[in-house]
């Protein structure tokens, strides 16, 4: 039985397989769902590749079952199926198991409830941890029904109305799956769409990347680049393991970074949407704030996180939310995530505008200039923090610590560093608005003043 309660994160559970997460886990999970959220309607179940999964979802299907609940079960599909799943009718809820991008070491879940309304501690996953560590849930008299469920066509369909124009397109697309199981969806859609694909580690497999299914590593960008380069394509796609993250890629094969893909996206949603509101997370955002502006719509911030950013688009009613870390969120998704709606966004707007998305990036990057983010092990998080507040507080002119600390300076820099959800790392992202040798410098001085709190 897992002991370590801190894999209930803010908006889904996660940890190592089998020390925190098992089976009984799994079981104890699907009974205190169960008997706390008293679903009337059935729940989807569904899992991503890893080796583990199979096993956690069986386990989590006889414990809501136990619970008195019928089980719908996908089986293998990416998380924004699950989602998907959620918005039926009678459908009262669905819980994906997965751990995303993080090694095969570790796993998970991702809970939603009627209309794929997100679970953070607020809402129920502290209850869930409570209930679990006190161990005292009975089976229920009458048990559930499990029944395997196909609903693949089902989403196809649903995407294929929301972009109707599509289907003419005459492109080519290099696309990454990183052996996750983002292919279960897109290959589908890529057939009904008549789009010409060469995938790289399409299928899904649990010999998936050691350091774990996340495109944004630097070496996978590089196999990435090398790919796209044997041959001519329109655009290159990549989803992390459960396909919920999508990044994208120039025809030479040089990735997009997410903060200038989150821009154009915004002007996709304002063109559909005219005075919208965006909701955003405060890691890196000048090039976001000014676009939702200079397009009409009203920038709203959010904490970091899906289950925070889900929960701040329904509040007020969003269009569009992006996170840096390539999660991309949609109003006609009931505000969740995903990883088919941010492409087929962005080539029906790059068709009806005919704009030219390399001129397009790089008038943004002569604007504002971004470094990629950057993640490091810090042994005391919380000195760390302070040795940079007595450093950069009284030199900042604008200081907030909404979602971990940001800094921002009269030479036209800034920085924000905050704490994981999802791994013990430290994420760093600094922006400028006077050049990338500004923040290269700057991010220098960061990780000196840092070096005595990293691990040797």
């Amino acid at each position: 039985m897992c002991t370590d309660f801190n894999v209930f994160r803010q908006g889904d559970i996660r940890g190592h397989f089998p020390r925190d997460i098992n089976e009984d886990f799994a079981y104890q999970l699907g009974l205190s769902f169960a008997h706390y959220f008293q679903p009337v309607g059935p729940i989807v179940t569904g899992h991503d590749q890893r080796a583990s999964s199979p096993l956690l979802h069986d386990a989590l299907n006889l414990g809501l079952i136990d619970g008195g609940i019928d089980v719908l079960d996908i089986g293998l599909c990416p998380t924004e199926l699950i989602y998907f799943s959620a918005t039926l009718p009678d459908i009262d809820g669905a819980i994906m198991v997965t751990a995303s991008h993080n090694p095969a070491i570790y796993n998970g879940f991702k809970p939603v409830l009627k209309n794929a309304k997100p679970i953070t501690h607020k809402s129920g996953l502290l209850q869930l941890k409570n209930s679990i560590a006190a161990g005292k849930l009975k089976k229920k008299h009458k048990m559930g029904l499990i029944k395997p469920i196909n609903i693949i066509d089902r989403y196809l369909d649903f995407l294929c109305q929301h972009f109707i124009g599509l289907s003419s397109m005459n492109i080519n697309l290099a696309v990454n799956g990183m052996n996750g199981c983002a292919s279960v969806i897109a290959d589908p859609l890529f057939k009904r769409l008549g789009i010409e694909t060469d995938w790289l580690y399409g299928e899904p497999s649990t010999d998936f990347p050691k350091k774990g299914p996340d495109p944004i590593r630097t070496e996978y960008l590089e196999n990435m680049k090398r790919f796209m380069q044997k041959k001519d394509y329109s655009l290159g796609l990549a989803w992390d393991g459960d396909g919920d993250r999508c990044l994208f890629f120039g025809s030479n094969g040089e990735h997009y970074n997410t903060y200038y893909i989150i821009g154009l996206l915004i002007q996709a949603a304002l063109n559909k949407h005219p005075g919208a509101k965006i909701v955003f997370d405060p890691i890196a955002h000048w090039n976001t704030i000014e676009i939702i502006k200079q397009y009409g719509g009203i920038p709203i911030r959010s904490m970091t996180g899906h289950a925070l950013v889900k929960q701040k688009m329904s509040d007020v009613d969003a269009a569009y939310g992006g996170e840096r870390s390539a999660h991309h969120y949609f109003r006609e998704l009931k505000y969740c995530d995903s990883g088919m709606f941010p492409w087929l966004t962005l080539l029906e707007y790059l068709q009806l505008t005919e704009l030219d998305i390399d001129e397009y990036i790089k008038e943004r990057k002569e604007r504002f200039q971004v470094l990629p983010e950057v993640n490091i092990q810090l042994c005391d998080m919380q000195r760390a923090l302070t040795i940079l507040a007595s450093e950069y507080r009284d030199k900042a002119i604008h200081f907030d610590n909404f979602d971990g600390h940001s800094y921002e300076f009269k030479e036209g820099w800034r920085f924000n560093i905050r704490a994981s959800n999802t791994e013990p790392l430290a994420r760093i992202n600094l922006e400028s608005k006077n050049g990338l040798s500004l923040i290269q410098e700057k991010f220098d001085e960061l990780t000196r003043l840092l070096q005595p709190y990293m691990p040797e």
